[in-house]
């Protein structure tokens, strides 16, 4: 079995990679850097758009998950932040660089997922819970992951996706604990935020147990207090 992580280098992404090699699904890493964790990586340049380099991505991950229902889910953990308002001077450039770095790599992840995923397969975005409202301050980065929601429900309705019977399924976390967030806010209820092993471990358990699964095209909302979690789906 088989599994990709889209962000698999990355401070969440490498915790996914972590657990789903302990569990068997033998993940491939697709980032900027290696991550010796996994299965196999594959390398994206990071000094040209995402969108040029898909058809070599494609190929190789093609090359990768040969052979009969073998690629068990798909996994976009890559992803950016940055604040701003609309009338900001680099409004446009900062919205270019989101959608690159969230809307653009959770679209590989959904179509990688309609070329390739096995049936009953699992596609998992990370979406984010402040985009459920509206963002003045950041609003790039709403766009760009309201967008992923979009797609996530979208990609749901496929009619390809329906016919593999597989899931679709947005994660919508408020702040995860990462070493980053903690770098820039270091004064921030700490205990509130989600620490990506939960998140790992939930959405492994998505994949591990179909009957477990909210419906496909579910929004799924994690807010944390005082080290405990609570997920619901979004209403729509």
């Amino acid at each position: 079995m088989k599994s990709i992580v889209i962000g698999g280098a990355g401070a969440f992404g490498r915790v996914l990679v972590r657990d789903l090699k302990g569990k068997g699904f033998n993940p491939i890493s697709i980032d900027f850097a290696h991550n010796t964790d996994a299965s196999d990586s594959l390398l994206v340049k990071n000094d040209v758009p995402l969108r040029a380099q898909a058809k070599d991505i494609l190929n190789q991950v093609a090359e990768r998950v040969a052979g009969y229902d073998s690629l068990k889910g798909v996994f976009c953990c890559a992803g950016g932040w940055a604040g701003g308002y609309a009338g900001d001077d680099n409004f446009l450039d900062v919205l270019d660089q989101l959608n690159s770095m969230n809307l653009e790599s959770a679209a590989l992840a959904a179509h990688i997922s309609c070329k390739h995923l096995s049936n009953s397969g699992l596609l998992l975005l990370t979406g984010a819970e402040a985009a459920v409202r509206p963002t003045p301050s950041m609003l790039a980065y709403g766009l760009s992951k309201v967008s992923t929601h979009f797609l996530a429900q979208s990609v749901a309705m496929d009619p390809a996706f329906l016919k593999m019977k597989a899931s679709a399924l947005a994660v919508l976390p408020c702040t995860i604990d990462t070493p980053n967030n903690r770098l820039y806010m270091p004064d921030a209820d700490h205990s509130s935020w989600t620490k990506p092993e939960d998140i790992s471990r939930r959405v492994i358990g998505y994949l591990e147990d179909e009957a477990s699964r909210p419906p496909s095209g579910s929004l799924l909302s994690v807010y944390t207090a005082k080290g405990v979690d609570s997920w619901k789906v979004v209403k729509r």
